[in-house]
């Protein structure tokens, strides 16, 4: 489950959106790469007192944006995602694209 919560992470504005928590705080240095964060739920849960990781996550993912998450694990999957979409849907990959 750590790896969801620095996909979390890796959208700032949408933990303000979800919780109000300041951004300026989420652009310290250690939230910059939040697939290095040793704890990731346990930064979330200093930052959001009571946070949920059911809830939580639900109420942080419907503010992400894809394209700004900043982690890059994050990135990785949906690129793979929208891949094997594509595949199946279109029966080609996002290489054979014109």
């Amino acid at each position: 489950m750590q790896m969801l919560e620095a996909w979390l992470l890796g959208d700032p504005l949408a933990v303000e959106k979800a919780y109000g928590v300041k951004r300026q705080i989420l652009n310290r240095r250690k939230f910059r790469d939040p697939d290095a964060l040793a704890n990731a739920s346990e930064e979330l849960k200093k930052l959001v007192p009571g946070y949920q990781k059911v809830s939580g996550a639900r109420e942080i993912a419907k503010h992400m944006k894809i394209q700004q998450n900043k982690s890059r694990s994050f990135k990785v999957f949906w690129e793979g995602l929208e891949a094997l979409v594509a595949t199946i849907v279109g029966g080609q990959g996002p290489e054979e694209e014109e």
